[in-house]
């Protein structure tokens, strides 16, 4: 029997940036969540000045920028391959939808280019 590859969240994401950036395309990885360290004040404490600062629950993963053509901007939230969107998740991305910005849940650097395809990014960083 072959081994088990288990892939995680960073690993998929950091394919994606390469693989973007490869082909001209402005890439920013979004900080956003995660797990705070400390005691259940500390980390309380914490939570809610990342809110303040405006960190936002459910923004996506990666910001995508054209660095040609008219300046377009688009969202990936980045899952590993099983997991789907979080109801935060889907929230904050239909309002960067209303807003008029392209949003996509993407598992692999496959799914990121047909979803930059689908929204003409790929041919503007051409």
């Amino acid at each position: 029997m072959g081994a088990v590859v288990i892939t995680t969240e960073r690993v998929v994401q950091r394919e994606i940036v390469r693989g973007l950036r490869k082909i001209g395309l402005a890439v920013v990885h979004v900080p956003n969540g995660g797990q705070y360290r400390g005691t259940a004040e500390q980390r309380m404490r914490y939570a809610i000045a990342k809110r303040i600062d405006g960190e936002v629950a459910g923004f996506p993963d990666l910001v995508v920028l054209t660095r040609t053509g008219p300046p377009r901007v688009c969202f990936l939230e980045v899952k590993r391959p099983g997991e789907k969107a979080t109801e935060r998740q889907v929230a904050c991305h239909v309002d960067l939808t209303l807003c008029g910005h392209p949003v996509a849940v993407v598992k692999s650097l496959d799914d990121a280019v047909e979803a930059l395809s689908e929204w003409g990014f790929i041919a503007l960083a051409s």
